[in-house]
């Protein structure tokens, strides 16, 4: 069998600069910025997974009202979201 490939890209959102679309996507801090939305950078049926303030969780959480969020949770003054966006949007 074949080793999956991957590529790891480090960069800020606004020095991407392409219309790439990937699998997976991670937005962390800071926390001040607009959310993502699912569109703009996951493939298809990728995923993308938010790090945000408590304060802020609940609005992610409407913000993705069009999504399928996997996984929500809050931890100490943190929240995670996990969502995909359907293949048929």
């Amino acid at each position: 069998t074949t080793a999956p490939s991957f590529e790891v890209i480090n960069k800020d959102v606004s020095s991407i600069g392409d219309s790439s679309k990937y699998d997976i996507v991670f937005c962390d801090p800071p926390y001040e910025r607009e959310f993502l939305t699912l569109n703009e950078f996951a493939k298809p049926d990728g995923v993308i997974v938010y790090e945000t303030s408590k304060a802020k969780f609940e609005s992610l959480k409407e913000f993705l009202s069009n999504t399928e969020i996997i996984y929500s949770k809050t931890m100490s003054d943190t929240g995670v979201v996990i969502a995909t966006l359907p293949a048929s949007n």
